[in-house]
């Protein structure tokens, strides 16, 4: 039955998330010191496991992210995610994720950084199987789609312009996981990020490379507490609109065998620049 084998499936992720597994947010976003950002976000995962594979078409991730510039303080964001999980057998589940408030410091190219909350207001509305597919989904933002834990996290972003539109540059962060049970214990996972954008014609393409580590649970060895990523995207850049499609391939066994790899579309709409 679906129900029994999602059961199972329920009873891994829970292993596999209260191991190293877990990871920081590992945030792209849209800075610019003048400008409104809206970012859209569509991320559908393939899954590569007996109960997942019956999941319908329409189980996707959705997420919204808004860049808000602001005169005289840093620049302000909030995210706020839908993960929406139907397989056969269950019937239609939704998860509203927590959500998720920040500020970026810096420019957009350069040196940057961002510190955000999660508050725990996230919800399941028809069971957690939309859960469970948040969280596949977005491993390094797991703890957005639990909803019972709040969290707290940053990273800081280095970018060199090595020849004229073509960047290099690296990412570090972290995340502090609190669950609101009494009984369970606080964790931390800390994330790198190494990734290279460049124009082809009117595109441009970035390709990254990125992992993730439990720093709580000490008597793991390094592979139970790690876990790697590879990512790639082509978008088109106007002034006001840039479209993107872009795959992600989880290189963990812990992650491949339940996803083989997710697809997904962004659009980045910017406001009017302002005049004068």
């Amino acid at each position: 039955m679906p129900h029994a084998r999602i059961a199972t499936v329920l009873s891994g992720l829970c292993l596999f998330l209260s191991a190293p597994h877990a990871a920081t947010a590992q945030l792209w976003l849209p800075v610019d010191a003048q400008r409104t950002t809206l970012r859209l976000d569509v991320a559908k995962p393939l899954f590569d496991v007996g109960a997942f594979r019956d999941a319908h078409f329409a189980t996707v991730v959705w997420d919204a992210t808004l860049v808000v510039p602001m005169d005289g303080i840093p620049t302000l964001y909030a995210q706020l995610g839908l993960s929406i999980g139907e397989i056969t057998g269950t019937g239609w589940t939704a998860t509203v994720s927590k959500p998720r408030i920040g500020t970026i410091l810096g420019r957009d190219r350069g040196l940057h950084g961002e510190l955000h909350a999660d508050l725990p207001l996230a919800r399941e509305m028809g069971g957690e199987f939309a859960t469970v597919v948040g969280q596949y989904t977005h491993v390094e933002e797991w703890e957005r789609f639990g909803p019972e834990s709040w969290a707290v996290g940053g990273s800081v972003t280095a970018e060199s312009e090595v020849s004229p539109a073509t960047f290099l540059g690296t990412r570090v962060g972290g995340t502090l996981v609190v669950p609101t049970a009494d009984n369970v214990g606080r964790d931390a996972f800390a994330v790198f990020t190494f990734f290279g954008e460049a124009p082809t014609g009117r595109a441009r393409v970035l390709f990254e490379f990125s992992g993730v580590a439990l720093l709580t649970q000490p008597e793991l060895n390094f592979s139970e507490r790690t876990t790697f990523f590879a990512a790639g995207s082509v978008s088109l850049p106007t002034d006001r609109l840039a479209p993107e499609a872009y795959v992600r391939v989880p290189l963990d066994e812990n992650v491949s065998t339940i996803v083989s790899f997710i697809l997904g579309v962004r659009v980045h709409l910017r406001g009017p620049r302002p005049r004068g």
